[in-house]
């Protein structure tokens, strides 16, 4: 069954809460329902390091847990450094997060 996009996005929102720092430009995802594939990704304002990846897996963790373990088959998370403005961005499916950059 696919999952329907409020559900996601509702399930990132919270996911997310604790979890969104300084060096976080914007979160997108994005969820392929014939495949049950689903991508989260952070852009980021320097290199990823540890620390990201590490947030970015808890913020998985707890999205993935609002959902039957037959929901997906893949699970991927990115964190990617990026200069790009925010309009320049692959936002994918959807953007949960994007903080205000003023130039």
């Amino acid at each position: 069954m696919k999952i329907k996009r409020e559900k996601i996005l509702l399930a990132l929102q919270s996911s997310l809460l604790g979890e969104v720092y300084q060096s976080v430009r914007a979160v997108v995802f994005k969820y392929d329902p014939e495949c049950k594939h689903f991508i989260l990704r952070y852009y980021l304002d320097k290199v990823p390091d540890e620390n990201d990846n590490e947030s970015i897996g808890n913020v998985v963790a707890e999205f993935i847990s609002n959902f039957k373990y037959s929901d997906f088959n893949k699970v991927e998370e990115e964190c990617i450094y990026s200069i790009k403005s925010l309009s320049e961005l692959d936002i994918m499916d959807g953007v949960v997060y994007c903080r205000k950059e003023v130039k």
